[in-house]
């Protein structure tokens, strides 16, 4: 994994969002608030749900800024910085 490229890394969140799509389904995903990804990181993958019109929360303790200064978009998946540790 350590090689990866930002390519291979892209395939793989298309591949799981296809994956999700084919066995879940987009009615299931979409049931209540939709899909909850814990610790989601840039939130690739809640970004390609949510392209498909499934509602996404992402929540992990740290959100990668927009690179290049570009602002964040004003819509997609909802973001929550939190940490759950006991300390």
């Amino acid at each position: 994994w350590r090689c990866m490229t930002k390519k291979h890394k892209k395939y793989r969140a298309e591949a799981l969002c296809n994956w999700l799509l084919e066995k879940v389904g987009k009615e299931r995903m979409s049931e209540g608030t939709g899909v909850l990804d814990i610790a989601g990181g840039k939130g690739e993958i809640s970004k390609l749900l949510f392209s498909h019109g499934i509602p996404c929360t992402v929540i992990d303790p740290r959100r990668c800024p927009p690179r290049n200064g570009a602002a964040a978009p004003s819509t997609g998946p909802d973001y929550i910085l939190a940490n759950f540790d006991n300390a």
